[in-house]
């Protein structure tokens, strides 16, 4: 729901982007194929956000209740997209271990938006 979001934001800036969610669609194989042709990829703290990063590919990593500073994307051309409260890093699966994680919900998609347009259009 979250790359959902992010893709819907990018294209209220700009309609002439083409962006596409391939979530859950691919195996690894081919997941490795598309991310070595993308031109960004969005998505959430993951192995497929790591194996982009190994591919010098931009990255928006979106991230929660994960710690950020250790597992975030090892590449220069990488935005850690959080929403900064205080108590992120906590690795709870939720609030309260209640499932909702208050830091995604919290996360300016029309941020993040900017930052994906910043790095499809170089």
């Amino acid at each position: 729901d979250y790359v959902t979001d992010v893709i819907c934001a990018s294209r209220a800036k700009d309609e002439s982007i083409q962006l596409s969610d391939f979530s859950g669609r691919l195996n690894i194989p081919e997941l490795a194929a598309m991310s070595a042709i993308s031109r960004c990829f969005v998505g959430v703290d993951s192995a497929p956000m790591h194996l982009a990063a190994a591919l010098r590919r931009p990255v928006v990593g979106i991230f929660g209740a994960s710690d950020f500073y250790m597992w975030g994307p090892a590449s220069k051309n990488s935005y850690i997209a959080r929403s900064g409260h205080d108590c992120q890093p906590c690795n709870m699966k939720g609030c309260a271990h209640s499932g909702v994680a208050e830091c995604l919900s919290a996360i300016d998609f029309s941020k993040l938006a900017d930052q994906v347009l910043a790095y499809v259009e170089k």
